[in-house]
């Protein structure tokens, strides 16, 4: 039994596992194989479990999140009027 070198040629996402799955690792394994290669085999690592596309999925799912929020507010006048000066009159 041995391990993919994964952490010496790929950075993870936060939350992402480094479980795969049976196809990506045969393919690993036969790219490394043909070419000697891993940072040529481990490219048949999906993407969405790397860092740069975690952060980017993130960061989406943020912005979605502000402007849908964004647009609530705006529709709400009494969350538009508010300032911390009135806010006991609110409650």
């Amino acid at each position: 039994m041995a391990k993919f070198p994964l952490e010496q040629y790929l950075t993870w996402g936060v939350s992402s596992s480094k479980n795969l799955t049976l196809n990506q690792s045969i393919r690993i394994m036969l790219d490394l194989r043909h070419t000697r290669d891993w940072k040529e085999a481990l490219k048949n690592v999906p993407i969405r479990k790397l860092k740069p596309a975690r952060e980017w999925a993130i960061q989406n799912k943020l912005q979605s999140s502000i402007f849908s929020k964004g647009s609530q507010i705006q529709e709400d006048s009494s969350i538009q009027n508010f300032t911390f000066q009135n806010r006991k009159n609110v409650n």
